[in-house]
Parts: structure tokens; sequence; C-alpha cells
């Protein structure tokens, strides 16, 4: 009779441990459920999501293709009906490849205003520095002037045996055809592209009835330069200046005669802009 009375007592332990049993699986669910991996989960919602007739998940940059315009900073992104999805084994993979594609295109491509005007720029210069080249071939080789090209700018410089007497600023008689090509030629480049032509000295002070110093005598020199650019080939006014450096801009130390006279120059400065004519 007590052996009766003592299961009967014990019986509520059944569910107790039933209880736990429950909790415990509800803990595992949940456990998994925080910890889902994407490719399994990927793998596994394809065929449930075909059940319900719906498309598997898919990631934002896959199947789309970048569409990037040379004049606009604009990035418009069309879907690519020809990219078919990929195996579930391989998703991972071409997931990473195709938003590294996607990532290249962008930065192969994409241009802003700034690059597409620093491009035509160069290639104006460019095309300008090859046909000064080549006209100017024999004072090129006799040294009467060199060419500088730079990203946005042709620079033509005269050292002052070719144009000047020393301390004057009346051009030599046989520099003048020079300039006058090289007008010709500007005159047909675009009319936003600005001339300036600049005068230097060395750092040997000079003191006159004309000159009362370096800062004059260069700004002189520039003048009769730009004078004579305007006189040959019609080129507008507003698109030219002069300026005088003095000795502010040597291109050598002042510490030789032969440094001396690489300092004593004019330069024309032809700057590009990005308009063709």
């Amino acid at each position: 009779m007590s052996i009766e009375k003592k299961a009967k007592n014990e019986s509520w332990l059944m569910t107790f441990t039933d209880m736990l049993m429950l909790l415990v699986v509800m803990f595992v669910l949940f456990l998994s459920f925080s910890e889902v991996d994407s490719d399994s989960f990927r793998r596994n919602a394809g065929p449930i999501a075909e059940a319900f007739n719906q498309p598997p998940p898919t990631s934002i940059l896959e199947g789309y293709s970048a569409v990037v315009s040379l004049s606009s900073t604009n990035i418009e992104a069309t879907a690519s009906p020809e990219i078919a999805p990929a195996p579930p084994n391989a998703a991972k993979g071409q997931k990473k490849k195709n938003n590294s594609e996607l990532i290249k295109a962008i930065e192969d491509k994409i241009t802003d205003e700034s690059s597409r005007s620093n491009y035509i720029r160069d290639m104006k210069g460019v095309k300008l520095a090859r046909h000064l080249s080549g006209v100017m071939k024999t004072e090129i080789r006799d040294k009467k002037v060199s060419l500088i090209v730079e990203n946005d700018a042709v620079t033509l410089r005269f050292p002052e045996k070719s144009t000047f007497a020393s301390g004057q600023a009346e051009l030599r008689d046989e520099i003048l055809p020079t300039i006058d090509k090289i007008a010709n030629i500007v005159s047909k480049t675009a009319k936003t592209d600005k001339i300036i032509v600049a005068g230097h000295t060395d750092s040997i002070p000079i003191s006159t009835e004309r000159f009362r110093s370096n800062w004059e005598l260069s700004t002189s020199r520039a003048v009769s330069v730009v004078h004579q650019i305007l006189k040959s080939a019609g080129i507008k006014k507003a698109r030219v200046q002069a300026v005088g450096h003095g000795d502010s801009h040597p291109v050598a130390k002042n510490n030789t005669e032969k440094n001396r006279a690489l300092n004593r120059r004019v330069e024309v400065r032809i700057e590009m802009t990005d308009k063709i004519k």
C-alpha cells in the first residue's frame, strides 16, 4: 500500500521531465536560427521558394550591369536579362565575382566633368606641341627656342641671345618670323585658350635711364613680344597677357654666367581650355 502511494506521489516527475526536454529543444532551435549560414539559407530557400512559386533570393548587385556615361557623373544600373542564376554550390563565388566585376567597371569607366576637361586639354596640348615642333624644327635644332609640354599648357621658351640685345627690350629682326609662325598657329586654336607672355631676367640689378629695375626690363620685353603676336595673326587682345617676373622665377641658380643666361628669357605660354574651338 505504501509503495503504490509513493509511486503515485512521484508521477509529476514525468511531466516535469517532458517540460524540460521541450525547453531544451526550444533553446537549441533559437540558437540554430541565430547562427544561420547565408550559403545554407540560400541553398535551402531556393527549393522552398519554388514550392510556393516564388523566385529564390538574390544579391542586390548580382544580375546587374553598370552603364556609365562619359558626359555625366550619374551611374545607372539596369537589369541584365542574359545573366542566368548561378548554381547553388557556386553562389558565393559568383557573388564575389559579379561584385568585383561591377566595381572594376565603375573604376575603369567612371569620370566626371573635370577629368573629361583634363582629357580634352591634354589632347589639345599634344596636338599643338606636335604642330609647333614640326613648323619650328629648325629653330628648335638651333636652340633659338625650346618647347615645354605640360598637362594643360604648351610653353615656348626664348633665350635672351635669340630675342633681345643685352639690357634692351626691342626684338631682334631675325626672331620676328619665328614669333609670326607661333602666332599663326595659335590663332587657329580655341578662342578661349590664353596666351601668357612672361619676361624673366637674372639676378644682376639693372638701373638705367629707361629701366629702373629688372621688373621693368622683363615687363617691357614681354610687351614687345605681345605686340608682335597681335600684329601678325589677328589674335584678340583679350586672349593675351604680358607679365614681367624680373628675377623671381629662375630656372637655374644665378651663380654662373651660363646659368644666368638660362634665366634671361621670354616664355610664351599657351594655356589650354576644354573647348575644341
